[in-house]
């Protein structure tokens, strides 16, 4: 199965509906100025989706995707902020073909939350 790359229209539009309806408070000129560092992401994501390119790398990509996007949330308070980082979880998920890999990464995470 071949991954799905997310265009940058995309995730800026997820960005402004996610924002409005969970009510977080995005300044639109740090959006703008953000806008260039989410293209730069996936551009890097396209690279990556590659299927030669190590699983470490692809992770060490969605930790700095996903810092970015925390970043735009950061205005509107922790919960906004944790709010976006669980969407962006979600979409990183549907981006994992594999059932057995979506659950083994989610059983990682609550481990790491555990410790």
């Amino acid at each position: 199965m071949e991954e799905v790359l997310i265009e940058p229209d995309v995730v800026i539009n997820e960005i402004g509906v996610l924002s409005r309806r969970e009510g977080i408070v995005v300044d639109e000129d740090d959006l703008e100025a953000r806008i260039g560092e989410v293209e730069s992401l996936l551009a890097e994501q396209e690279r990556l989706s590659n299927p030669n390119v190590l699983y470490e790398e692809r992770r060490q990509h969605y930790i700095k995707t996903q810092k970015t996007l925390l970043g735009m949330a950061q205005i509107g308070g922790e919960n906004e902020a944790l709010q976006l980082a669980k969407r962006f979880t979600e979409m990183y998920l549907s981006l994992i073909p594999s059932q057995k890999r979506r659950e083994e990464y989610l059983l990682r995470i609550a481990q790491s939350k555990k410790s």
